[in-house]
Parts: C-alpha cells; sequence; structure tokens
C-alpha cells in the first residue's frame, strides 16, 4: 500500500489526507476531524472515525479507500476501546499525493 501523500510525506500531511478522504462523505474538513479518533502513519496507513453504516458504504466507493472494517474495539460513546461498532478505513491515498 502507497504511503499517504507520497513517499515523502510527514505525519501531518498524511493526517491530512485522511481528513481529507472523510471530508468528501461528511461534507466538511472541520466535521472529518470531529469524527476521527485514530489515525495510523507508519506500519499500517488508515485511521479510525464515527461513521454510520451509510457513510461507511459512501466512504468504501470513494477511489483510493482499500476497504472500511467495522472496529470492534472501540466504544464510541465513552471514547474508549471495548464495545460498540464504528469503522476503521484504510485507504490507498492516490488522490492525496504531495508532488
Amino acid at each position: 500500500m502507497d504511503k499517504p501523500g507520497g513517499e515523502g510525506a510527514t505525519k501531518q500531511q498524511m493526517i491530512d489526507c485522511y481528513i481529507q478522504t472523510l471530508a468528501k462523505v461528511v461534507g466538511s474538513e472541520e466535521e472529518a476531524k470531529k469524527r476521527i479518533y485514530n489515525v495510523s502513519c507508519e506500519r499500517y496507513f488508515g485511521f479510525g472515525c464515527e461513521i454510520d453504516e451509510e457513510t461507511s458504504n459512501k466512504l468504501e466507493g470513494l477511489p483510493g479507500v482499500l476497504f472500511v472494517l467495522p472496529d470492534s474495539y472501540v466504544d464510541a460513546e465513552n471514547k474508549d476501546y471495548g464495545g460498540k461498532l464504528t469503522a476503521y478505513v484504510l485507504i490507498i491515498p492516490l488522490s492525496c499525493r504531495i508532488l
């Protein structure tokens, strides 16, 4: 899987790529920032976010999104690991390349 933002991307550029990707289905970057609760920028590339099933389906249909999986480790209500399903997204960020 390609690194979000391209090979020379900083951690912040990778996070910006995640925000831009989620913003496409939640309406704005501000809303995307509110919904993202976890990012992975090292070995695995992806982010955790609080979204419903309909939004998950839209996200999965975006170019560059590899797949969307339920996150069975997070309790979204209490912002802690241990319960309720939300979504975890792994992406191939082709649309976020930094040239």
